[in-house]
């Protein structure tokens, strides 16, 4: 890794609300997050924006989602890209944003992450998280996404000999904790 000039730091979070948003489109709620987060940066101008994302182009049929948040953000010809890493979309969006300030290149990066999956059906999501395997062998196999994770499940199981109850303690933990998140999908 290469010298650090910066020391990159989040200055403003937005989020909407967890649940389903029937009344909104993708770009509604990205554009909700993203102005409540320049809100509260206190900035209305930024170097650079990053939209993670990882289905809209199979389940909104909407690509190209930097250029778009972008300009309804009133930030047209602000370099802006969609980042997609499957299920670490978000993690990657702030990585390269992470890189691009440390680097010195740009001092302010706006990081939008959206999903839109609970308003189409469970065969659409299914053929679009699909994308996120090798599809042309998974798909052939007859295994989902879904279905890989729960077979990962237990190969780890098996393979460090870990009780499922010392598993089910996460969730537990994690509803507790969202409890008290008032953002926090329960």
């Amino acid at each position: 890794m290469g010298v650090i000039m910066e020391k990159p730091v989040i200055i403003g979070i937005g989020y909407t609300r967890i649940g389903e948003h029937w009344e909104k489109s993708l770009r509604e709620l990205a554009v909700e997050a993203a102005l409540m987060a320049l809100d509260n940066a206190g900035v209305n101008r930024v170097d650079a924006i990053y939209v993670s994302n990882m289905m809209s182009g199979a389940l909104q049929e909407q690509e190209h989602l930097g250029s778009l948040i972008a300009t309804c953000l009133g930030l047209k010809g602000t370099p802006a890209c969609k980042i997609e890493a499957a299920c670490a979309s978000g993690g990657m969006g702030i990585h390269q944003a992470f890189l691009a300030v440390a680097s010195g290149y740009y001092d302010t990066v706006l990081v939008v992450g959206v999903e839109k999956m609970t308003d189409k059906l469970t065969s659409e999501v299914t053929f679009a998280l699909a994308m996120a395997e090798d599809r042309e062998y998974v798909v052939s196999t007859g295994a989902t996404f879904v279905g890989l994770n729960a077979l990962l499940y237990r190969l780890y199981l098996t393979k460090f000999n870990v009780d499922q109850k010392s598993i089910a303690k996460f969730p537990v933990i994690a509803h507790e904790n969202a409890l008290n998140a008032p953002h926090a999908q329960l």
